[in-house]
C-alpha cells in the first residue's frame, strides 16, 4: 500500500474515496482544496480531476519534497547550530553610528523603516543582513558597501529562505524574489507576503516545497536576465506550473525597480504582468537558429560539463554534453568505478549537481574512496588526524552529490524511468552516473533484448532531461590469452549497446602496466583516439600522463598487438 503509507507518514490530509483510491484535500500542483487529487492506495499513481496533473508515486513524493529514494550522504551531514542572536543588535548599533554606510543604503532606495524591520547592520566594510528562521539566527549575508562589489556569508551555516518568519499563511498568494535586497524592496513597495532566495536563482531547496504548497498562487519575480528566467522556470516546475505565475520586470531586479520606477505602481505591475509559464513540446526553427552561433563557436557541438582533470579527453569530447549517453567499458578490475568516482568528484567540486547510482557497493565506501582521491590519503589514513578528518567531512557534506538509496533489488529500467525524471527536477541534477548496466538489467530471460531496451530508455531519458548520463558496462568474458583489443562490440549482454550510446570510452591496461582510455566512439567528433592515463592505486586517483593522444591507426594498432605478444 505504497500510496496510503506515503500520505500517512507525511501527515497529508485525505479521505478514502473507494476501496482502491484515496483523495487528497489540497492538490500541491494547482492548490485546489476540494479533494480532487486521487491517489491509488497501492501503487501511488495519482491524477488531479481539476488540473489534470497525473503521474507516479516518485513524482508525487518529489512534489512534497520527500523523495526518500534519493539522498545525500547523511552520515556526513552537519548538525547546524544557530548563531548568537545578540550579534544582530551589535551590528545594528554599528550601523547607526556610521552615516556613510546608512547613506549607501538610502542610495539603494531603502528607508529607515525597512532598515529597522529587516535588522540591517554593519561589520567593518560589510552591510550585514541576518537570516532568521523560526526566531533563530542562522546566517548573515554580507555585502561590501564601499570599494569593489563583493558578497560573503558565514561559512558552514545552512541556507534559509529570507523573510520566511513574516509570511501570512492565511493569504492565498506569496511572492518569491531572487535575493534579500529584492525581498526588502518588494516589502517596502507594499508586498508584505514575500520571501527571497539567499543564494541566487539556482538555490531553491526541495525542503521549501512544503511551504509553497500552503499557498494557492505563487508569483515568481526573479531577475529579468536569462539566468533569472531559467531559474524561475525550474522553480515553477518544482512548485507546480498551474499555481505559478511569472513576472518579467522592466528592470534587472526588484531593487532596481525601487530605485528607478514609480514604487506606487509596483503591486499593480505585478498583477497586470503576471502570466503562466509556457510549456512547449514543439519549437520553431527560429529558436534553434538564434543559438546556432554558439553551436559553431564551440566547434560544432554544445559545450558540456568540463573534465578539467582530463584535459585531452575534455578537448576531444568537448566535455560531457547534455543529452549524451556515455558508456564506459573495460575488463573486470581495471578501475571503471574508480574512474567514474574521479569524474563525479570533479563535477561536484565545481558545484555541478550529480546523482550516483551505486549498484555494486555501499554508499559510504564510495564516499570514502572519493575522500581518498580528494585528500591524497589512503583509506586507512583518512582518520589519522582528527582535525583534518572533521574538515574533510565538513567539505564533503557541502558537495551537491546525491545517491540512489532505495532498494537495489528493485531497481530496473521501469523504476529508473519513473524515478530519474522526478529526481532531476527536484534536485536540479546536471549529471548522472550509473554503476552498472548489468546490475540494472537482471536475470537471464531475453537478456539481450532487455539490455538493449534498457540502454534505449536511458538514451531517451538523457535527451528528455537534457543531461549527460554516464554508465558502466561490463564486457563479455574473454580468453586469458586474448590478444585483440577491447572494442565497443564486446559489451556484455548486448552487442548493440554502442548503437544508442553517443560516446563509448574503454579503459585498458597493458601487460607492462600502462593504462589508457580509448575514445572508441564519439558521435559529435573524432573517435578512435587513445589517451595515456595513470592510476595511483593507493589513493584511487586517475590522471592523464604526458603525451599527445594517439590515433588508432593501423601502425599504432600493430604496436598494441606487439605489446601483447611480448
Amino acid at each position: 500500500m505504497l500510496g496510503l503509507t506515503f500520505v500517512n507518514e507525511n501527515n497529508i490530509e485525505y479521505q478514502s474515496a473507494t476501496e482502491a483510491e484515496l483523495v487528497i484535500k489540497t492538490c500541491p500542483f494547482c492548490g485546489d482544496e476540494r479533494f480532487k487529487l486521487y491517489v491509488n492506495k497501492t501503487t501511488g499513481l495519482y491524477n488531479c480531476k481539476l488540473c489534470g496533473h497525473s503521474g507516479n508515486l516518485y513524482m508525487l513524493k518529489a512534489k512534497y519534497g520527500v523523495l526518500d529514494d534519493i539522498a545525500q550522504a547523511d552520515i556526513l551531514r552537519k548538525k547546524y547550530k544557530p548563531l548568537i542572536f545578540s550579534n544582530i543588535q551589535t551590528s545594528q548599533d554599528a550601523l547607526v553610528k556610521n552615516e556613510s554606510a546608512k547613506k549607501y543604503l538610502y542610495q539603494r532606495g531603502f528607508s529607515d523603516k525597512t532598515i529597522e524591520f529587516f535588522k540591517l547592520g554593519l561589520k567593518e566594510d560589510w552591510i550585514t543582513i541576518p537570516h532568521i528562521f523560526e526566531k533563530e539566527l542562522w546566517n548573515f549575508k554580507m555585502r561590501r558597501w564601499q570599494g569593489d562589489k563583493a558578497f560573503k556569508r558565514v561559512s558552514g551555516q545552512p541556507t534559509v529562505l529570507f523573510n520566511v518568519d513574516n509570511l501570512d499563511y492565511s493569504k492565498k498568494a506569496v511572492v518569491l524574489v531572487e535575493s534579500e535586497t529584492d525581498c526588502m524592496a518588494a516589502w517596502q513597495m507594499g508586498i508584505e507576503n514575500v520571501v527571497g532566495l539567499t543564494g541566487g536563482a539556482q538555490s531553491f531547496k526541495p525542503e521549501w516545497l512544503t511551504l509553497f504548497n500552503k499557498f494557492k498562487q505563487v508569483f515568481v519575480v526573479l531577475n529579468s536576465d536569462e539566468a533569472g528566467q531559467s531559474g524561475a522556470k525550474k522553480i515553477a516546475e518544482k512548485i507546480g506550473f498551474p499555481k505559478c505565475y511569472n513576472v518579467v520586470l522592466p528592470t534587472k531586479d526588484v531593487n532596481d525597480y525601487l530605485k528607478e520606477k514609480d514604487v506606487s505602481l509596483f503591486k499593480k505591475f505585478i498583477k497586470e504582468n503576471a502570466y503562466r509559464f509556457s510549456i512547449k513540446s514543439v519549437t520553431q526553427i527560429s529558436d534553434y537558429v538564434n543559438k546556432i552561433d554558439t553551436w559553431f563557436d564551440e566547434d560544432g557541438s554544445l559545450e558540456g560539463l568540463r573534465l578539467d582533470n582530463f584535459p585531452k579527453l575534455d578537448k576531444i569530447l568537448n566535455g560531457f554534453k547534455a543529452e549524451d549517453l556515455i558508456i564506459l567499458m573495460g575488463d573486470s578490475g581495471v578501475g571503471k568505478t574508480t574512474w567514474i568516482l574521479n569524474a563525479v568528484l570533479q563535477m561536484v567540486k565545481t558545484d555541478k549537481k550529480c546523482l550516483l547510482f551505486c549498484l555494486e557497493g555501499k554508499i559510504n565506501y564510495y564516499i570514502l574512496r572519493m575522500m581518498s582521491i580528494h585528500s591524497g590519503k589512503k583509506l586507512e589514513e583518512l582518520r589519522s588526524n582528527e582535525t583534518e578528518w572533521e574538515i574533510l567531512k565538513d567539505e564533503f557534506s557541502e558537495y551537491p552529490l546525491y545517491f540512489y538509496s532505495g532498494s537495489q533489488a528493485e531497481m530496473d529500467p521501469k523504476r529508473m524511468s519513473e524515478l530519474l525524471p522526478a529526481a532531476v527536477k527536484l534536485y536540479d541534477i546536471e549529471f548522472v552516473a550509473i554503476d552498472n548496466l548489468q546490475k540494472f538489467v537482471k536475470g537471464v530471460h531475453d537478456i539481450f533484448q532487455r539490455t538493449g531496451e534498457a540502454v534505449s530508455i536511458l538514451k531517451d531519458l538523457s535527451v528528455d532531461l537534457k543531461i549527460p548520463i554516464l554508465m558502466i558496462s561490463h564486457i563479455t568474458k574473454r580468453k586469458y590469452d586474448s590478444k585483440s583489443p577491447i572494442t565497443m562490440h564486446d559489451a556484455k549482454s548486448s552487442s548493440t549497446i554502442y548503437q544508442d550510446a553517443d560516446v563509448v570510452l574503454i579503459i585498458s591496461v597493458h601487460k607492462n602496466g600502462d593504462y589508457e582510455i580509448v575514445v572508441e566512439k564519439n558521435r559529435m567528433g573524432e573517435g578512435g583516439i587513445r589517451i595515456p592515463i595513470s592510476l595511483n592505486k593507493s589513493i584511487a586517483k586517475y590522471y592523464e600522463t604526458e603525451g599527445v593522444p594517439i590515433e588508432n591507426s593501423k601502425e599504432s594498432q600493430k604496436e598494441i598487438d606487439d605489446m601483447w605478444d611480448k
